[in-house]
């Protein structure tokens, strides 16, 4: 994506088109940065200004733009203990993929978004699944185990 420069930071030349002017415009759906072009003249006075496009805005700490809603392998994104005994199971890190606690001695393993909800993985031969709770920040896999986001 084409990324805006602080006014003044691009040479000048005649007829050089210069991107010296960024603004965030927020909508409803989703937050926008507007670019917008200067044609230059050599003696640098602004012979036109034209509004090229509207570009996706960068996100920044992670958070969403407004409007947006995160995808389920986003929301599972942390460390989880089991609820019977508190133990650290594992993390779920970007792009779902499940970082076992060492004492499992597993591989990294891929979740898959099933549904809004649901959740599967491949382990060992095996397919196993869970269902997501965003209100008690809880995963219930299949063979009835539930992991806490801690």
């Amino acid at each position: 994506p084409q990324h805006c420069a602080p006014a003044g930071r691009l040479p000048v030349r005649m007829g050089a088109v210069q991107s010296d002017c960024c603004k965030s415009e927020d909508t409803a759906a989703y937050e926008t940065k507007l670019v917008q072009k200067h044609n230059v003249r050599g003696d640098g006075d602004i012979l036109s200004t034209k509004e090229s496009e509207i570009l996706p805005a960068q996100t920044e700490g992670g958070v969403k733009p407004a409007g947006k809603t995160q995808s389920l392998l986003e929301q599972l994104k942390g460390s989880y203990n089991r609820i019977t005994d508190n133990k650290y199971m594992a993390t779920v890190v970007d792009g779902g993929k499940l970082v076992w606690a060492i004492d499992f001695k597993s591989p990294d393993t891929q979740l898959r978004e099933i549904s809004e909800k649901k959740v599967s993985m491949h382990l060992q031969g095996s397919e196993y699944g869970a269902e997501w709770n965003p209100s008690s920040q809880e995963l219930k896999w299949d063979d009835g185990e539930v992991w806490k986001k801690a």
